[in-house]
């Protein structure tokens, strides 16, 4: 409740839960609760998660293939060469 709070003092989200940027506009489809539950869950460093990545990037592995959402976004926010075409690699 505590960390909650304090986002609230800054008036880091909004009534509909979408979190403050820096440019003062509220991200579209973000949601507090989702990433309060995420940032006090336990969890542990996956080491060579980034490495990985780049293996997933650098095979053209179609990243609808990918089901951790998490892992996802981080592979489309990394490949500024993936085929947005509609191509798909057929041997995923």
């Amino acid at each position: 409740m505590r960390v909650i709070s304090k986002v609230a003092m800054i008036r880091g989200y909004d009534d509909d839960g979408r979190i403050l940027m820096e440019n003062g506009r509220y991200m579209e489809n973000s949601d507090i609760a989702s990433l309060m539950f995420n940032a006090m869950s336990p969890g542990k460093l996956i080491i060579g998660e980034h490495e990985f990545i780049n293996l997933l990037k650098k095979a053209s592995v179609n990243p609808d293939l990918i089901l951790n959402e998490n892992i996802r976004y981080k592979l489309l926010n990394s490949s500024s060469s993936y085929m947005k075409s509609g191509e798909e690699n057929r041997d995923n």
